[in-house]
């Protein structure tokens, strides 16, 4: 991936469930790590949508102010590692617009090598939650998918934002109608997929096809 396109899957504002207070979440397209149990299946291979850097750093702006006040930008997928100079160019590129605001990533790769073969990026970000999801180790945690996750705490924003992020606290899956069927947001726990279709159906939605089977 060069520093000038980066694979949009899709982008999403405003999201309360996937780190401190309203953000905008970004999902990119493609994964080669493949973690049994995945809820997102269909961005291993997904294409997404080639756009510029500045073109996205634009939408993203456009957002801001469209759903303002914002508190930040997660950075999801997909694996974003495989798009990293291209979200390392957004990064720099939103920290002089939004200099309030925390980065959020989420990767599968494990922490050690994360930091080793993507310090950039890494240092780009306020917080980073690494490791694949293990689909028999659950997590109480809001933000995480398996207990074998944490959220690693990069800057001084960070530590204040997550921290303390109360573990209790339950952040329900949110959804979204699109043009080719719905998408949610958020980390679901076990059962909540089986509950979000059951819900869909009480609405009059079928569900052909989902993410993560």
């Amino acid at each position: 991936m060069t520093t000038d396109l980066l694979n949009v899957l899709r982008i999403t504002a405003p999201v309360t469930n996937l780190g401190y207070g309203r953000r905008i979440a970004l999902w990119v397209a493609g994964c080669s790590i493949g973690c049994p149990g995945c809820c997102s299946k269909d961005t291993w291979t997904a294409k997404g949508r080639p756009m510029d850097v500045a073109q996205v750093a634009r939408l993203i702006e456009k957002l801001a102010s469209k759903h303002t006040p914002i508190d930040g930008l997660t950075i999801s997928g997909g694996e974003p590692t495989e798009s990293s100079l291209a979200l390392c160019s957004l990064i720099e590129a939103l920290r002089g617009v939004a200099p309030d605001w925390d980065v959020l990533m989420y990767s599968g790769l494990p922490w050690r090598r994360l930091k080793n073969r993507f310090a950039k990026l890494v240092e780009l970000c306020d917080a980073v939650v690494p490791e694949p999801f293990v689909q028999n180790r659950p997590s109480a945690h809001p933000l995480l998918g398996s207990g074998n996750q944490s959220i690693r705490c990069i800057t001084p924003k960070a530590e204040k934002r997550y921290g303390g992020f109360a573990t209790a606290t339950a952040l329900p899956l949110e959804a979204s109608i699109r043009p080719d069927g719905v998408s949610f947001s958020g980390v679901p726990k076990a059962g909540d997929l089986d509950r979000f279709t059951a819900a869909l159906a009480r609405r009059g939605i079928t569900v052909d096809s989902t993410s993560w089977s």
